[in-house]
């Protein structure tokens, strides 16, 4: 599920762009030259108040954000503060009549611009971009025996744990944490996730950079987002800071 929020304090504007992202996602994914097999659904959620959505971001996640530089409660910059400043997986659309205020907004690493009154090929071109390129939320890796084979999303995984043969994979989807336990080798989950930016924090660790929420410089410890405590060893220390550092400052892009 791809979650997007629209904030325009102007609700004949927000209506508009919400009529112009639901378009795009179903050209996208239902039309004629839709996407792959990837079985990808989504929500739209409006806000005319820039604070109630400051609000929402501490109950709900939200996967892309499409936000007015200019409103009257809070700008835009202030909601794309308030997502950098809890370190959320959310990725930002700055939509503006201004375009002056584009070196303001680089800060905050948005993925793209949209000008008012916005055009359809433009949002359907952003929000292809965020699936192609930003989305990790439906690609799959299957894991454990043929006969055994479980199918789960890259996005969920915050780590992988092996232990001779024994693998241990931890899942977090909408803050509920499960584990599955199979076999193979740290090697091997390497090599299937290196594209999504997991990185190794220890020699028998994988570690999705996305799902760490703190890095505890004294213990050297990475705190993922289930609450776990994940040691950082000398060795891979350089690899995985950075990689948590990128995926904080960049809302989860790697």
């Amino acid at each position: 599920m791809i979650s997007i929020a629209i904030c325009d304090d102007e609700a004949v504007f927000a209506e508009a762009l919400h009529a112009l992202v639901d378009a795009g996602m179903k050209e996208i994914l239902y039309g004629e030259n839709s996407m792959d097999e990837r079985e990808i659904s989504y929500e739209i959620t409006v806000f005319t108040n820039p604070l109630e959505m400051m609000d929402a971001l501490r109950i709900k996640r939200f996967d892309l954000a499409f936000l007015d530089l200019l409103m009257n409660e809070e700008s835009g910059f202030g909601v794309a503060e308030e997502i950098r400043r809890m370190r959320l997986n959310t990725e930002i659309v700055f939509v503006t009549s201004y375009g002056e205020a584009r070196d303001d907004a680089f800060r905050y690493s948005p993925i793209g611009y949209v000008d008012k009154p916005a055009a359809s090929e433009k949002v359907t071109k952003l929000l292809r971009l965020y699936i192609d390129y930003y989305s990790d939320c439906k690609r799959y890796i299957y894991v454990g025996k043929a006969s055994e084979e479980r199918r789960i999303a890259v996005n969920d995984v915050t780590h992988i744990e092996v232990s001779g043969r024994d693998i241990k994979i931890e899942l977090s989807s909408e803050g509920i944490k499960t584990v599955i336990n199979t076999t193979g080798t740290i090697s091997e989950y390497e090599e299937k996730l290196k594209s999504s930016g997991f990185v190794r924090c220890y020699r028998s660790i994988l570690v999705n950079p996305r799902h760490i929420k703190a890095y505890n410089v004294g213990s050297s410890e990475f705190i993922m987002s289930t609450g776990t405590k994940l040691p950082v060893s000398r060795k891979y220390s350089a690899q995985a800071v950075t990689a948590y550092n990128r995926a904080k400052n960049g809302g989860g892009r790697l």
